[in-house]
């Protein structure tokens, strides 16, 4: 009896998973083969209709799924190397696969804080600040505040605040990071990275009424400051790290902007 059951129940299941399978693997070599992201687009439906059938037949923790996920996974980050929009919407792309397997896993929680990550490194601070609350608050239902993925989107969230206008929530969130990140380990690069949001939080939070030679000696002095952070960033780093360069650029922005040329080196 057990034979036939394979035979007649089991058997053509497998089967059916293995179509799926290898559907979804054709359409990860299209993404693959993307040269716009309306090409990447293009292959969602048949990646989700493939994935939603893998994971209805053989279950959401199954090794076959977990593999398949992570083959597409190597995708974002291949299209994110040829371009920011490719790699968004591979990313996009991602989480949508992710959300077919389980909408409230910590797996896509650290997915969104990742393209969060790279929002603010590219100066899309609209798009980080939803992306990240997204994320904390999948982490937060797994691990409790202390837990590095929770401090992580804490001080991301800081970062975010510290490139954009919010420099007091800036100040509270990267003040925290700061000790946690110092705690760890002496030269974490995210503590160098607090140091750069504090010092951009602390430019954007000076008296328009301060007398002009103040203002002109805080600002030099804090633009010193987070060329030093980015310093430490870059040796921990290096100088081509997605942070780096991100940092660089909100330096050289607030430079301008505060009317300063940046210091030489950055």
């Amino acid at each position: 009896m057990p034979d036939v059951l394979l035979q007649h129940v089991c058997l053509p299941l497998l089967q059916d998973a293995s179509l799926s399978e290898a559907l979804f693997y054709l359409h990860v070599l299209a993404v693959a083969a993307a040269d716009s992201p309306q090409e990447v687009v293009a292959a969602t439906p048949g990646l989700q209709e493939a994935f939603k059938h893998l994971v209805s037949t053989l279950g959401a923790e199954s090794m076959i799924v977990r593999l398949a996920l992570a083959a597409h996974s190597q995708q974002v980050g291949a299209s994110l190397d040829r371009g920011l929009a490719l790699g968004e919407a591979a990313f996009k792309q991602h989480i949508s696969l992710q959300e077919l397997q389980d909408a409230g896993s910590a797996e896509l929680g650290l997915t969104l804080y990742q393209l969060a990550t790279t929002y603010y490194s590219h100066d899309m601070l609209q798009d980080a600040g939803p992306a990240l609350q997204r994320a904390s608050a999948l982490l937060r239902s797994h691990y409790p505040a202390e837990h590095d993925l929770v401090q992580l989107c804490k001080h991301r969230l800081g970062m975010v605040c510290a490139a954009g206008r919010d420099y007091r929530s800036a100040t509270l969130l990267l003040g925290e990071t700061l000790q946690h990140y110092k705690q760890q380990q002496q030269g974490h690069p995210l503590a160098h990275e607090a140091e750069l949001g504090l010092a951009m939080a602390r430019i954007k939070g000076l008296e328009p009424r301060m007398p002009k030679a103040d203002r002109d000696a805080a600002v030099s002095e804090g633009l010193q400051q987070m060329r030093s952070a980015l310093s430490g960033m870059a040796a921990a780093l290096g100088a081509e790290h997605l942070l780096v360069t991100g940092g660089s650029r909100y330096l050289a922005q607030l430079a301008v902007m505060t009317g300063h040329a940046a210091p030489q080196g950055s």
